[in-house]
């Protein structure tokens, strides 16, 4: 029998799946739901997370307290505890609680980001002129990458432990998954990380062209697979970021 804690997360899945409008059972299904979650509530899953949520039998794992808050306003709520004080988890209407005050407040807080980019915007071009600043844009962008790159060993790492946590002692389940979990991630791993690297080179006004950030992602990928490499064989002390 599942835990109350698992039926929320259970009926918050079943919720995500309802307003994602298909299943989510690919790595490309768990990018295009980061992508419409950024784009509703502002805030990026990153894919290994859905994937360990979505893609296999998870009832044992818990998402981390922003994973369900942030899923929990993708449906409607204003976070996980106002979903888990007010969804009626053995009710039979599976569709999103989108109320229309939320809706509204999310409508509101969006036109505002909206004008405060524009008027920044403005701001930035009527003073810097024609001015180009592509001196600088070498050093910020190499150390943009070196920050995506850094988070995503770090989650590279965390999620495959969490796989071994899952499985406990059962090498045979946890070889199983692990083939899994290697075979999804690093599926569509360069395309993730190259969407977060254009998304934090756009908040720093940083003009990069395509084929630079794919060729850092591309890199930033490797590193991350080869971490996976070390950890399937078990050389854990010789790993480095």
């Amino acid at each position: 029998m599942m835990t109350t804690q698992e039926q929320y997360i259970a009926k918050i899945k079943q919720l995500v799946i309802k307003r994602f409008g298909s299943n989510i059972s690919s790595a490309d299904d768990c990018v295009a739901l980061s992508d419409a979650v950024e784009k509703e509530v502002g805030i990026r899953i990153d894919m290994p997370t859905l994937q360990m949520l979505f893609s296999r039998n998870s009832r044992v794992v818990t998402p981390r307290p922003m994973v369900l808050s942030a899923l929990a306003k993708y449906v409607g709520y204003t976070g996980w505890s106002d979903f888990c004080a007010t969804c009626n988890i053995n009710g039979d209407d599976d569709n999103p609680k989108i109320p229309v005050y939320r809706r509204r407040g999310v409508i509101a807080a969006v036109c505002t980001a909206v004008v405060v980019v524009v008027a920044g915007v403005v701001l930035f071009v009527g003073r810097g002129g024609d001015e180009p600043k592509k001196s600088d844009a070498p050093t910020a962008y190499d150390y943009l990458v070196e920050d995506v790159a850094d988070d995503w060993l770090v989650r590279t790492k965390e999620h495959y432990l969490e796989l071994r946590i899952y499985d406990g002692v059962n090498n045979l389940a946890f070889d199983k998954h692990v083939a899994e979990f290697y075979e999804e991630f690093t599926a569509g791993l360069t395309t993730f990380i190259a969407n977060d690297i254009r998304t934090k080179a756009a908040e720093k006004g940083l003009d990069i062209s395509g084929e630079d950030v794919n060729a850092s992602a591309a890199g930033v990928a490797n590193r991350c697979i080869a971490i996976i490499d070390e950890l399937r064989t078990g050389n854990t002390e010789e790993i480095s970021e």
